[in-house]
């Protein structure tokens, strides 16, 4: 699924009224996680915190539009972008970092891990990782054949 720029702003809107119950302080909160579940039925995003005390809660139309039997793995890369993009609102967040978000399901079994807020540690999702070392092996490659 590529979600449109609308359902995009509705994730960061949803997630943002969450980072809302964190406003900066020179006394950060601690927490491990924040927790994002998706429900493809209802459509339904919940933002919790890692005791399970709902932050916040919207409907995503397109979610629950979307039919895809692996639906989590759809939504996956929509949810790291629109967590990517709030980068700045996350680090400014009264909470101890650092502090993962993660996709969790209906169990509440972590699916994946979407960010991991850090001041001084940018971390690469898989995706990145694979596209980087595909480039060094054609970089590699095209060294060894010169």
């Amino acid at each position: 699924m590529k979600a449109s720029e609308h359902t995009l702003e509705q994730i960061k809107n949803v997630i943002s009224q969450a980072l809302g119950a964190f406003p900066h302080s020179d006394e950060a909160l601690p927490m491990t996680d924040i927790l994002i579940q998706a429900n493809q039925d209802s459509g339904e995003l919940v933002v919790s915190d890692d005791e399970n005390n709902e932050l916040a809660r919207a409907v995503i139309e397109e979610f629950a539009e979307n039919e895809d039997e692996d639906f989590y793995n759809g939504i996956l890369a929509d949810l790291r972008r629109a967590v990517g993009d709030m980068h700045a609102q996350l680090l400014d967040a009264g909470i101890m970092k650092p502090y993962d978000i993660l996709l969790v399901n209906d169990e509440g079994e972590t699916v994946a891990n979407l960010y991991c807020v850090e001041e001084d540690t940018v971390v690469l999702d898989n995706e990145m990782i694979r596209k980087i070392d595909d480039d060094l092996d054609n970089f590699l490659k095209k060294l060894m054949e010169e």
